[in-house]
């Protein structure tokens, strides 16, 4: 009966039927991993394609994998008119309705009939009463809900399905607001599943890509939160290679680490400098691109690096200015013993010199990517 409440409210908000509707896909995002115990946050977004004014209604339903449990969710930022009494919602609210673990129909509907408490042609109830805001959605995401579960012992999934939605045609002013039901089917990202894998514990601190450079030693370059872009030329055995410190022990063994995209090359995990401390080596050079890098298994945590050589000023991709910065007076000509940037020994000779203009200018390397890719450098 529950479930049927909402749909009932669809009926009453609908108030015409367009000829062009827009498409509806939604998608539930968090982050790849967490630790046992912590509470995990995580949101669902939805996106309209053409053909309307924005949202008037949406619903969605939440299932979480065994030994997870569901609470009522909170209304996204831009979606107060969508919340009772300035909108309408289901009985036990915006959130939800519980149904045996499983949250129903999270979402509300817009006052989209002009209902006001004053107006004898509607004596009850006492909402509706709010504005409807217009270009909710409408081709830009916006955040429906967010919510937060209590990380299992376990990898865990979020699965959203039964979404529906309705638009306010547009060109239109004023209410009464005709509006019609998204497009069939509803597209769901990923499948509408958010898979989570949790560690026992132990978190990730920090990360580094690290390379040898010829007469001086190795190098680290720090990952941060917006990642590192990595410019130096991995060698056609890939000896760069990744260190990754933990807040506790770990055992390389324990762990897992996925790459997204996936690589074209092995990777293999083992044992760093510390007890706390791990390693990634590749068995060839990584392709040019941006990956995240998800680890799971006995400890938990992620970060993102970008592979781009030459990229010695950080821009995303080589071009002439990362030859400027490689002949900058600070860096030509100059050992790294003397003080020159890591940056610019773009080959790992242990100098900033012709050789690196020419591993910039390489074919495989100038001007590229297009279009450049967005870490950053800490």
């Amino acid at each position: 009966m529950k479930k049927a409440l909402m749909i009932a409210a669809c009926a009453v908000l609908m108030t015409g039927v367009a000829a062009n509707a827009a498409s509806l896909t939604m998608e539930i995002r968090g982050d790849a991993s967490t630790t046992e115990g912590a509470m995990y946050e995580f949101e669902i977004v939805a996106m309209l394609g053409a053909g309307s004014d924005g949202l008037a209604l949406i619903g969605v339903d939440l299932e979480a994998s065994a030994g997870v449990t569901l609470s009522p969710l909170a209304a996204g930022a831009s979606m107060s008119s969508f919340v009772k009494v300035e909108g309408l919602t289901n009985p036990d609210g915006y959130g939800g309705t519980d149904v045996d673990g499983k949250l129903l129909q999270i979402g509300g509907g817009q006052n989209t009939i002009g209902y006001s408490t004053s107006d004898p042609a509607y004596p009850n109830p006492d909402y509706p009463v709010g504005d409807v805001v217009l270009g909710i959605g409408d081709e830009v995401e916006v955040v429906i809900a967010t919510g937060t579960v209590t990380a299992p012992d376990a990898d865990f999934s979020l699965t959203i399905s039964g979404a529906f939605a309705n638009t306010i045609d547009e060109g239109q002013t004023e209410a009464p607001y005709a509006v019609s039901a998204v497009d069939e089917p509803v597209i769901y990202v990923d499948g509408g599943v958010l898979n989570v894998a949790v560690g026992g514990g132990v978190t990730l601190t920090a990360a580094a890509s690290v390379g040898e450079h010829a007469g001086f030693g190795d190098v680290s370059l720090a990952i941060g939160a917006d990642g590192l872009n990595e410019p130096r030329d991995q060698g056609a055995s890939g000896d760069l290679y990744l260190v990754m410190e933990f807040d506790g022990d770990v055992d390389a063994m324990g762990l897992a680490v996925a790459f997204d995209p996936a690589l074209s090359v092995g990777a293999s995990v083992s044992a760093g400098a510390a007890a706390n401390m791990a390693e990634i080596h590749f068995d060839g050079a990584v392709n040019t691109g941006r990956y995240t890098v998800t680890v799971s298994g006995d400890a938990a945590g992620e970060f993102d690096i970008c592979y781009v050589k030459g990229d010695s000023n950080c821009s995303g991709d080589a071009t002439g200015l990362d030859l400027a910065v490689i002949q900058s007076p600070t860096n030509w000509n100059t050992a790294l013993a003397d003080g020159a940037s890591a940056r610019a020994d773009i080959n790992r000779d242990g100098q900033a010199t012709g050789l690196d203009l020419a591993a910039v200018q390489s074919p495989t390397a100038w001007n590229q990517p297009v279009p450049a890719l967005t870490c950053t450098c800490p």
